[in-house]
């Protein structure tokens, strides 16, 4: 049972080693980041939004209601519930209106 405890805590420490992220602010959270795309509608737990490559990411915090392009702020989620891509915590953002 020892070993197996002593395993399992190697293997938890290893993988808090690994969620570590790209730059950080003084405070050692991850800097905002912006995307642009579409909002397309709901996902299976999350709403869905398609980002000019084509990917489609999941999106959690405050996203936006309407359908519509937008320019979004925030975070890539390290842990997500939404079943489906990656997934975009949502900060701000701003309805880009097409001319």
């Amino acid at each position: 049972m020892v070993g197996l405890r002593a395993s399992w805590l190697g293997a938890l420490t290893a993988g808090l080693l690994l969620v570590a992220e790209g730059p950080a602010r003084g405070d050692g959270t991850p800097a905002p980041e912006t995307l642009v795309g579409a909002l397309t509608g709901a996902g299976v737990e999350c709403p869905q939004f398609r980002l000019a490559d084509g990917e489609v990411v999941s999106l959690t915090g405050q996203p936006p209601a309407e359908l519509g392009n937008y320019k979004l702020t925030g975070r890539w989620a390290r842990f997500s519930y939404c079943m489906e891509g990656r997934t975009f915590d949502v900060l701000s953002f701003v309805e880009i209106k097409e001319d």
